[in-house]
C-alpha cells in the first residue's frame, strides 16, 4: 500500500515597511583638480569651479530590515556648469540604520582636547547635543581646542553671535582658514575646514586669533567638528548604510545634511530614500523523503520546508509554518490508499476559541470559512489556547492584521 501525498500550507507573518531617509553633507574647496574630460572654447582644459550642487543615489533603494543589509549610498558634487567636482567634501548622515565612514565629536564633549580654565560650557537649542564650548580672547588669548580624527575631510560647526570674534582652524600643518563668528543674534553655522587629506590620524585645531572686524567682539563658540570624504576625480564619494532590524510595523528616519564651500556661508543638501522592509516570507519550497511511505501505521516521512522572503532570503528564525495534510480527490489507485494526518484548524472569528480584544469580522474575505476577523488597532491582541500551547497575534500598526 502506499501513503498518500502530503500538501503543505504556510502561515505567514505580516511586516510592515519603514523608509530611511539618506541625506548627504557636501562642500570643496576652489579650484579643484583638473578635469580633462572639461574642455573650454580653445580646446584647453578647465578647472572644476566651486561646488554648486550634489545629487544622492542609493543601490539598492529597498533593503532587508535584518540588522545586516545594506544599500551603497553614492553623492556627486557639480559645479555650476554642471562638471563633476575632484576634492571635494562630502558627509553623509541617517538617524535611522549606521553609516560608513561616519565620526563626530562634540565640542564640550571628552573626545575633545580644550585648553585647561579658558572654556565654559553653555546651553543652546540650536547647537548640536544642545551645548557648545566659549571662551572670549579678552579674557583668554591663548585659548585653544582640538580633536583627533581619521578621515580625509572635515567641517567645524560653530555658534554666531553679537559678542563672536574670529576664530583660527587648522589641520596638522596645512594652511590655517580664519572664521567670523560675529551674528546680530546667536545662530548655528557649520564650514568645512579642509579636504583631501590621507586617511589619518589627523589633529584640527581652533584658537581665539582676534577681534572680529564687523561686531568687534572677541568671543568664539565652538560646537562640534564633523567628519567627511573627500570626492574621486568624477565628483564621487561613497558610504553605506546598515539597516536596522525589524520584526513588523514601520519607522521612518529623518536625516539632514549640512554642506558648504570653504569660501560660502551657506550649505548644499539633498536627499534620498532608502526603504527598510521586515522579512516576509515570499515563497516556500517542500521535500518529503521518502515521497512514498507504507501506510503500516509506523512508517515515516521527513517532510521539510524551505521558506524564502521577498529578497529570495532565507527567512530568519522563528517563523512560523503550518503543515496541513488531506485526502487527495478521487479514490486510490488499486493496491493504494489514501492516509489522512490529523490537523486542527480553528477559524479565526470563532469566540468560543479565539478570545480578541477590539478585533471585528470582516465578512467579505477569500479566507477559509469566509470571513476572518481584523484590526486596526496597534497592539490589539488574539489569542487561542490548547492543552499545552498558546497562540497569541497582536496588530503591528494601523495599517491593520487579519486572522
Amino acid at each position: 500500500m502506499t501513503a498518500k501525498l502530503v500538501k503543505i500550507a504556510l502561515s505567514t507573518v505580516v511586516a510592515v515597511l519603514g523608509l530611511v531617509l539618506v541625506m548627504a553633507v557636501l562642500s570643496g574647496t576652489e579650484p579643484a583638480i583638473a578635469l580633462e574630460e572639461d574642455k573650454g572654447s580653445d580646446g584647453g582644459t578647465q578647472m572644476a569651479g566651486a561646488p554648486t550642487d550634489v545629487l544622492v543615489d542609493a543601490h539598492p533603494k529597498e533593503i532587508r530590515a535584518d540588522g545586516y543589509s545594506h544599500s551603497s549610498i553614492t553623492g556627486t558634487v557639480r559645479d555650476a556648469a554642471w562638471s563633476p567636482v575632484p576634492g571635494a567634501f562630502v558627509a553623509f548622515t541617517t538617524t535611522l540604520g549606521t553609516i560608513d565612514p561616519y565620526c563626530y565629536a562634540e565640542a564640550e564633549g571628552s573626545a575633545v582636547t580644550r585648553s585647561p580654565s579658558d572654556w565654559v560650557i553653555e546651553s543652546y537649542s540650536g547647537a548640536s547635543g544642545g551645548q557648545y564650548a566659549r571662551t572670549c580672547g579678552t579674557a583668554h588669548p591663548d585659548a585653544s581646542l582640538s580633536w583627533t580624527f581619521n578621515a580625509t575631510a572635515i567641517s567645524l560647526l560653530y555658534v554666531k553671535n553679537f559678542d563672536g570674534g574670529v576664530a583660527e582652524v587648522q589641520v596638522d600643518g596645512s594652511p590655517a582658514i580664519t572664521v567670523d563668528m560675529y551674528a546680530p543674534a546667536q545662530t548655528a553655522a557649520e564650514r568645512v575646514v579642509i579636504a583631501g587629506l590621507s586617511g589619518g590620524p589627523h589633529v584640527v585645531t581652533v584658537r581665539y586669533l582676534t577681534r572680529s572686524p564687523v561686531g568687534l567682539g572677541t568671543c568664539i563658540r565652538v560646537d562640534a567638528f564633523r567628519c567627511g570624504v573627500t570626492t574621486d576625480a568624477n565628483g564621487n564619494a561613497t558610504a553605506t548604510l546598515t539597516s536596522i532590524e525589524l520584526s513588523c510595523g514601520s519607522e521612518q528616519a529623518t536625516v539632514t545634511a549640512f554642506a558648504g564651500d570653504p569660501t560660502i556661508p551657506n550649505m548644499l543638501t539633498d536627499a534620498e530614500v532608502v526603504t527598510m522592509t521586515a522579512s516576509i516570507p515570499g515563497s516556500i519550497a517542500v521535500v518529503a523523503i521518502p515521497d512514498q511511505i507504507t501506510a503500516d501505521g509506523t512508517s515515516t516521512s521527513v517532510v521539510e520546508a524551505t521558506v524564502r522572503d521577498q529578497f529570495g532570503e532565507l527567512v530568519p528564525d522563528c517563523t512560523m509554518v503550518g503543515f496541513v495534510a488531506t485526502d487527495e480527490n478521487g479514490a486510490p489507485p488499486p493496491g493504494a490508499a489514501w492516509v489522512t494526518l490529523p490537523y486542527e484548524l480553528v477559524e479565526g472569528e470563532d469566540p468560543t476559541e479565539v478570545i480578541t480584544d477590539g478585533w471585528s469580522i470582516d465578512s467579505n474575505v477569500n479566507y477559509h470559512g469566509g470571513e476572518a476577523i481584523y484590526s486596526n488597532t496597534p497592539g490589539a491582541a488574539a489569542s487561542w489556547s490548547l492543552p499545552g500551547w498558546s497562540f497569541r497575534r497582536r496588530a503591528c500598526s494601523p495599517v491593520g492584521s487579519r486572522w
